[in-house]
């Protein structure tokens, strides 16, 4: 029995075998034929994805002049000019707006620009020519900021300056406004040179930005800014020829950390 069975499914097992191998060709062919279609519609995917790819769109060209004059008239209406009197003593620096409310305007500057003026004639005048005197409203000797409050009424609208809440890299394109030795709203220009560490009159470390926009006596809590008007750093310091501003990211800090807007 098992040689028969083993005969009959040695007979069974040829003629299975041709249908097989009839069958595989014509599945064959039939798989050539497919991808060859496929192939070819891939080819022209592909290069339709790539004559997609490689069409340029025309480029948008900035009028440079045109941003640094915008730039410039941000800086000069934001720049407030602080006068401190003492008798026949007179202090000068600067200050940027950076908020304000439906009575106020609110500025930043340095610490040692309004110290001790509690006691004294105090004013601030801004790109109108229209001067009030301010208030102190929070201060710190250790950051060397400040932030001052003065009255709208009778002023032009103004629109304060935005912060950047990021580190500015070297070689970053920068304008500063100072009022230096009471020449109101001076604008120059420069870049960013490095990130450093400088010691302060009281023996404080700031970190701070050393830049190359010209700053002269007055400028102190002037603003420093990006090429479209974005506040990256108070300027706060000249020592031999090299200009300093506190970060705008220390800045943003010391203002939040107040709780006034």
């Amino acid at each position: 029995m098992l040689r028969v069975l083993k005969k009959k499914h040695h007979k069974g097992f040829n003629l299975f075998h041709y249908i097989l191998v009839l069958f595989a060709i014509a599945i064959g062919f039939f798989t050539l034929v497919v991808a060859g279609n496929l192939a070819s519609h891939y080819i022209k995917i592909s290069r339709t994805v790539v004559t997609t790819q490689t069409t340029t769109e025309p480029v948008q060209v900035i009028n440079l002049e045109a941003v640094i004059l915008e730039t410039k008239g941000k800086l000069l209406q934001a720049n407030a000019y602080i006068r401190i009197t003492d008798g026949s003593i007179t202090t000068i620096g600067s200050a940027v707006i950076i908020d304000s409310d439906d009575l106020y305007y609110y500025a930043i500057t340095n610490q040692h620009v309004i110290e001790g003026s509690e006691s004294l004639t105090k004013t601030v005048a801004t790109y109108d020519l229209i001067s009030t005197d301010f208030r102190v409203i929070a201060a710190s000797e250790e950051l060397d900021l400040a932030i001052i409050q003065f009255e709208k009424s009778g002023r032009s609208n103004i629109v304060p300056l935005s912060i950047s809440g990021e580190e500015i890299p070297s070689n970053e394109f920068v304008m500063a406004v100072g009022n230096p030795i009471g020449s109101v709203g001076s604008v120059t220009i420069g870049i960013i040179q490095e990130h450093v560490t400088i010691r302060s009159d009281i023996d404080i470390e700031h970190d701070a930005l050393l830049h190359t926009a010209t700053l002269g006596n007055g400028s102190s809590g002037g603003a420093l800014v990006d090429m479209y008007g974005n506040l990256i750093g108070l300027n706060s310091w000249g020592i031999g020829g090299n200009y300093y501003a506190i970060p705008s990211t220390i800045v943003l800090s010391f203002i939040e950390s107040q709780n006034l807007f």
